[in-house]
């Protein structure tokens, strides 16, 4: 799961090319849906969320808002319908401090992922 999470980082961080983002923010996405609370407590790490993901929302890197959404879906959901074994109190607070600094989340209509499926103890999508 390290190599992985690395991997994804370097597609992501400072990466003006939209495309490979956006697939990169899929390919998480599809992860945290099937692998294990190993992956999930790197990737829910306040490191990866807040250095790598919002780094993107940030006017330098002029993302695409389809991105915008996806990455703030992304957060939305980990903060507030996970359960699992991993701690997700760093995503919850970033989530928690976004808000009140006045970011609008998107409905889950407006979600690019389509439903988050809630993650079970066991690991697997439920």
């Amino acid at each position: 799961p390290k190599e992985a999470v690395r991997a994804l980082k370097k597609r992501i961080s400072g990466n003006l090319n939209h495309q490979e983002v956006r697939l990169s923010l899929k390919l998480i996405d599809i992860c945290i849906r099937n692998c294990g609370p190993r992956f999930h407590s790197l990737v829910v790490r306040r490191e990866f969320v807040k250095d790598v993901l919002t780094k993107v929302l940030k006017p330098k890197y002029n993302a695409p808002v389809d991105i915008q959404n996806h990455i703030l879906h992304l957060i939305q959901s980990w903060a507030t319908t996970y359960h699992g074994p991993v701690n997700m109190s760093d995503v919850q607070e970033l989530y928690v401090e976004m808000k009140r600094k006045g970011l609008i989340f998107p409905t889950q209509d407006e979600g690019s992922t389509g439903s988050w499926k809630s993650v079970s103890d066991k690991g697997t999508p439920s």
